[in-house]
């Protein structure tokens, strides 16, 4: 997504029923952080290059809100992908929003802009902050991928033999999947959590995703979580590093070739 600047409106006609996010965007040529602010409306255009928006409320319809080149989005329920510890996500098109469940959760600026720093297309980072009327972060919105699934479907082998996986297409993904954790740890990010759920695979098994970047370990932020199932314990409690980052590459791509975690059952 190219950076933008954008305001909104949530709004929720039953509780019960369905909540909408509207957002009005128009792209940003003054080069600054993304934004999505969520709450009352500006109808100007201002000298730092706020939205002019025009709001309109007829009845009972939802309030519309239309920025100066038309643009306009809305999240409906219909769009609602899932909720899980920390927020809300919903996905649109090309873009996938998260909405945080609590303030403490949210990303900060500063890790904002460290994680953008991670250059690699295959890595989903926050690409605008959402924010409340009051200017306070309350979540982000990001690249979305289509038709892919998770690292650990591959893992059993009566998937892999259902959907023609041939061991060569494994050692391709899991190739790509070193470089991309590479990448990562050139930007000076470590990923801490590297389990099969924060990678999605494509539809030919060819490229991988690295998703759940704000958990991310950044040069002035803390990871936010990390799985017991592949967290190395003879590693320092709490201190993580790229030697940590491969130990989980080793656990996880060991699963995707045997099918077993390296350290249970019998193998």
């Amino acid at each position: 997504m190219p950076p933008y600047v954008a305001r909104a409106k949530q709004e929720r006609a039953n509780p019960r029923e369905q909540q909408s996010l509207t957002v009005a965007c128009q792209r940003s040529a003054m080069g600054k952080l993304p934004i999505l602010e969520v709450g009352k409306m500006p109808n100007t255009l201002g000298p730092n290059g706020q939205m002019a928006n025009s709001v309109h409320k007829k009845g009972n319809d939802p309030m519309q809100i239309k920025g100066p080149n038309q643009e306009c989005i809305r999240l409906r329920q219909s769009q609602f992908v899932g909720r899980g510890g920390q927020g809300t996500i919903y996905a649109r098109q090309d873009t996938a929003y998260k909405i945080f469940h609590s303030q403490s959760a949210v990303l900060s600026h500063q890790k904002f802009v460290e994680l953008g720093r991670i250059l690699s297309p295959y890595v989903l980072c926050p690409s605008a902050i959402i924010t409340d009327e009051k200017d306070q972060a309350i979540g982000y919105a990001m690249p979305l991928v289509t038709n892919t699934v998770p690292l650990c479907r591959l893992f059993p082998r009566v998937y892999r033999d259902a959907h023609n996986i041939a061991p060569t297409t494994l050692v391709a993904l899991v190739s790509h999947m070193r470089r991309v954790l590479e990448d990562i740890h050139r930007s000076g990010c470590t990923v801490v959590d590297l389990n099969e759920l924060n990678v999605l695979i494509s539809a030919d098994y060819k490229t991988a995703y690295f998703i759940d970047t704000d958990s991310y370990q950044t040069p002035t932020h803390a990871p936010t979580a990390v799985m017991e199932t592949i967290r190395d314990r003879l590693a320092p409690v709490d201190q993580f590093n790229a030697g940590t980052d491969w130990f989980s590459f080793a656990v996880i791509t060991f699963q995707l070739f045997t099918g077993i975690h390296p350290y249970r059952g019998l193998h």
